[in-house]
């Protein structure tokens, strides 16, 4: 009788503790369940292409553009593909580069085919002509998804890699003399001004084509007239970034920003502006670029800020995203309200209005919650009474939802 009375007691009391902790447990999961679900990520959505850009960059004379469009969590992946070759795109305004560069590309194959016939090779024009012909097709899996790059400046602050940028384009070969690549630089400049593109394009087909008929040139195998291009890619950028880059040397190109650089940006050091014009995530084109937009930018006070960010960029996409954000930056000064500063914070381009507003430059095409962001919505540095970040592009519904509970307010498709 006693144990059928303890076995009865047992149950009793293990029954009640269970009870008392059953809300216990159910209130730590509730205050657990936000935590876990903020960190809960989700996957870059894959778009059409006509969803992301205008119809005219979809297709043209010499090249088309995948309709399936898959997102980073920052930028549509673009893959274009034209008659000699495909490339990709890594962002709608890339896309518009890289359009007319494929346009350009067909222009300069058929111009070379047609002058090797005429018989401008003067050693073999047979050989010339089958040169000509040849064209790379995704060289070095061009078309593979290319890593990650711009979503390590929403991370917080901490190790940063290595700048590894590939060789500078537009200067020559690098086993000949300084003279040889001096003149084959030169040429190439020249067909690039001729077809109104960048002479130091990230295009592997362009650039290889521009390099290949630059050598041609240069050892008298192949005299090449292409004309002025009716359209330049650069249209809207002052005449004398077009000068500089497609009539002076790197070098020159260096020189003429550092004597720019110390009248925009005061504040900035002697060797913080050279370590920014030495930084080979920029090509003259792009340092030139960003300059301009310093020019642009009506507000002085922390100009050298951007400097010193510009020398933290660890490669082309960062390049490209802070000369954009600068221009950003510019834009919400004119048409929304005059920011008081502009500074980096991390290593992004921020600019603040008297009234304590904090303006964050975004220039990508679908903003998707990614571990990025994740880490973003935790950072201190961007703190403000009121805070809004400009997207170019748009941003996912959970996106939205995650950003403006943490006080952000979104301006999307801003231009």
């Amino acid at each position: 009788m006693k144990r059928e009375t303890f076995k009865k007691l047992y149950f009793f009391c293990a029954v009640l503790c269970l009870g008392l902790a059953m809300p216990a447990l159910a209130l730590i999961l509730s205050m657990a369940l936000p935590i876990w679900a903020m960190d809960q990520t989700e996957t870059p959505p894959v778009l059409a292409a006509r969803d992301l850009a205008p119809t005219e960059l979809l297709v043209g004379p010499d090249f088309t553009v995948e309709d399936t469009v898959p997102t980073d969590g920052f930028y549509g992946i673009f893959t274009v593909r034209g008659t000699y070759g495909s490339v990709q795109a890594r962002g709608v305004a890339m896309l518009r580069v890289r359009a007319a560069e494929m346009q350009a590309l067909a222009r300069l194959e058929e111009t070379t085919r047609a002058e090797a016939v005429v018989g401008g090779a003067k050693d073999s024009a047979e050989q010339t002509l089958h040169a000509a012909g040849q064209t790379l097709r995704d060289p070095a899996g061009t078309v593979e998804r290319v890593p990650e790059s711009v979503g390590r400046l929403f991370s917080r602050l901490g190790t940063k890699v290595e700048k590894r940028v590939e060789k500078l384009a537009g200067t020559g070969d690098g086993s000949a003399s300084s003279d040889q690549r001096e003149g084959i630089g030169k040429a190439r400049r020249s067909l690039a001004q001729q077809l109104g593109v960048d002479p130091y394009t990230d295009n592997p087909l362009l650039s290889a084509k521009l390099d290949q008929v630059a050598r041609w040139e240069r050892v008298g195998g192949l005299a090449v007239s292409i004309g002025t291009g009716a359209a330049s890619i650069w249209a809207g950028i002052a005449s004398k970034t077009l000068t500089l880059v497609w009539t002076m040397t790197p070098e020159e190109v260096r020189a003429v920003n550092e004597k720019r650089l110390v009248s925009l940006a005061p504040g900035a050091s002697a060797e913080e502006i050279r370590v920014f014009l030495r930084n080979p995530a920029f090509t003259p084109t792009t340092q030139t670029l960003f300059v301009d937009q310093l020019e642009s930018l009506p507000v002085k006070r922390g100009r050298d800020s951007l400097v010193r960010l510009a020398g933290e960029m660890e490669n082309y996409d960062q390049a490209r995203f802070l000369i954009a954000a600068t221009g950003l930056l510019t834009a919400y000064h004119e048409r929304v309200a005059p920011l008081s500063s502009v500074e980096s914070r991390g290593r992004l381009a921020v600019g603040l209005t008297s009234a304590g507003l904090l303006i964050l430059a975004v220039p990508v095409d679908c903003l998707a919650w990614s571990d990025r962001l994740v880490e973003f919505g935790r950072r201190s540095d961007l703190r403000a009474s009121r805070r809004e970040i400009l997207i170019t592009g748009g941003a996912t519904h959970r996106t939205r939802q995650e950003l403006q509970a943490r006080g952000w307010r979104l301006r999307e498709r801003f231009q």
